[in-house]
């Protein structure tokens, strides 16, 4: 399956943001932003980045569009900004993938969550894939209400599902329904 063209996101403040894939040079920014989000508060299900920056860049250069996973960035330049991967599920559950995604904090609210989204969407047609998934922590109201805006549902909520180092974590799981590819 060919790359999708990147998306291009035009901010008020004039800037451009390209939505696209990943590509091997994006690792360190990525890895980097990763970092940056998740030392803020207890709003994001990640203590440690556990990749290195070359190990991350021969993912993206194999795999960061193909039918089992995405990994699609927001660069701002060649600042990476934004990123979110898709992971399909096996089995019965094959039909839909699991999501996670993060933002710089000083481009939330301009459009680049919902960029990488449809990114996410772009890529389900892509491969066929009817459901995306994920899992947000309950105090991350900003975050559960663009999903909601986003056509996210939620499912439920999954009691000390998160071991952190700190305690446990209750999640709440949310879905967005695509349908069945045409």
């Amino acid at each position: 399956m060919p790359l999708p063209d990147p998306r291009v996101l035009d901010l008020a403040d004039g800037q451009q943001v390209r939505v696209r894939p990943a590509r091997g040079g994006d690792a360190g920014g990525w890895i980097s932003l990763l970092v940056e989000v998740s030392t803020e508060d207890r709003f994001i299900l990640l203590e440690s980045v556990n990749t290195t920056r070359r190990e991350l860049a021969r993912v993206f250069r194999f795999g960061a569009w193909c039918d089992q996973t995405a990994a699609i960035v927001a660069v701002d330049g060649s600042e990476v900004i934004g990123q979110l991967t898709t992971t399909r599920n096996r089995n019965i559950y094959a039909h839909t993938a699991e999501i996670g995604m993060s933002v710089q904090k000083r481009y939330r609210g301009k459009g680049v969550g919902a960029a990488l989204i449809d990114g996410a969407r772009d890529w389900s047609r892509a491969f066929g894939v009817e459901k995306l998934v994920l899992n947000v922590v309950p105090q991350n109201s900003r975050a559960i209400g663009f999903y909601q805006r986003m056509g996210f549902i939620v499912e439920g909520q999954r009691h000390r599902h998160a071991k952190m180092s700190y305690g446990y974590e209750d999640l709440v799981e949310m879905s967005l329904w695509l349908g069945p590819a045409t």
